[in-house]
């Protein structure tokens, strides 16, 4: 009679978890078929800045989730009275696309390994490609990536690919693969993810990798795709930690939400001057070419010069010259950086006229 029992017992345990193996694989193909737009009142907390749907508005008779941004010194909670409006995103469900609309006028480069070509100046109204889910595994297509804030969006080439690789070079390098797959956030929903690489290459000849997950983005942020890595612990890294939804729930944690509270404080500046005395970087208040001039003893044949943003991202790259070009380069204030084999960076501030 126990033995009867028994075999009764597996044959509904192996039932039981049949079932269970059926349920998840709908619920994985439901997740490969269903489309998640990004929701409204969604918040996205980027090192210490916070992003965030917050209502609804007409433009060009297409609805759209208007975005608010703020941001602070220390870990808070995102205020609508004091976040200013950021952009407009337009969800095309039925193509699983996402659109933005930013209310300055940007001018669009095209990027092709930091050589960049003016296309045209965005209109109030001038609708952005920022993410295309429908993307099958090798399939391309242009998107457009904000780079700073009132200034300039890079369009850019990418492609889905089947795993990229991030590598994190500030403090202890640490590598974070990725397949190309389904994921399990948060609340327990498992959502498609995209694993995409652009088609400009960084120092290492590697090409540029993001992740985008539908409803809530890109790895990087909501409008920021990639972002280049450079040797040094003063460069900081703009990285998505969270986001959550309407009720304030935690949606999804990455693993730069290394202290579990979605805000990451850049310490210092993006850039720490140090230019030594044998190394002379002039003028410092310039419109078309800086020149560098160096001791005799110092070998810079194998070094590379690079040109940061005031917040450390890499806007050109080449090698090391006495004569470099920055005549292209928007108004504003910059660090040339000097990349030298096995010894620290030299860094100099200049200002763009």
């Amino acid at each position: 009679m126990k033995k009867l029992n028994l075999k009764k017992s597996m044959k509904v345990a192996l039932k039981i978890s049949g079932i269970l193996l059926l349920l998840i694989f709908a619920n994985k193909i439901q997740a490969q078929n269903n489309y998640i737009p990004i929701a409204d009142h969604y918040t996205w907390s980027v090192d210490i800045f916070k992003f965030k749907t917050f209502g609804d508005t007409l433009i060009n008779d297409k609805m759209y989730l208007k975005v608010y941004s703020q941001y602070e010194n220390d870990p808070f909670d995102f205020d609508s009275s004091k976040a200013e409006y950021f952009c407009a995103l337009r969800n095309d469900t039925l193509n699983q696309k996402v659109y933005a609309v930013y209310p300055s006028k940007l001018r669009i480069y095209d990027v092709d390994n930091y050589s960049k070509t003016f296309l045209f100046k965005t209109e109030d109204t001038s609708e952005l490609l920022l993410y295309d889910f429908s993307l099958n595994i090798g399939d391309s297509t242009y998107i457009y990536d904000f780079q700073r804030m009132d200034s300039e969006m890079w369009r850019v080439k990418v492609k889905r690919v089947e795993s990229v690789i991030f590598e994190d070079y500030s403090g202890d390098q640490a590598i974070y693969p990725y397949n190309d797959s389904l994921i399990t956030i948060e609340n327990n929903e498992v959502r498609k993810y995209l694993c995409i690489e652009s088609d400009f290459l960084d120092l290492w000849q590697n090409n540029f990798p993001t992740i985008w997950i539908q409803g809530i983005g890109g790895i990087h942020g909501l409008s920021q795709h990639f972002i280049v890595p450079l040797t040094g612990a003063d460069i900081p890294f703009s990285r998505l930690l969270c986001c959550s939804n309407e009720n304030n729930e935690l949606v999804f944690s990455s693993h730069w939400n290394i202290h579990n509270n979605c805000f990451r404080k850049l310490e210092g500046g993006a850039v720490k001057e140090n230019i030594n005395g044998n190394v002379l970087i002039y003028p410092t208040l310039v419109n078309d070419f800086i020149k560098i001039k160096t001791s005799e003893s110092d070998d810079f044949q194998n070094s590379t010069i690079l040109i940061c943003d005031i917040y450390g991202r890499q806007i050109k790259s080449q090698h090391f010259e006495n004569e470099i070009n920055v005549a292209t380069l928007l108004p504003g204030c910059y660090f040339l950086r000097i990349m030298q084999p096995n010894r620290n960076a030299l860094n100099c501030k200049f200002i763009k006229t």
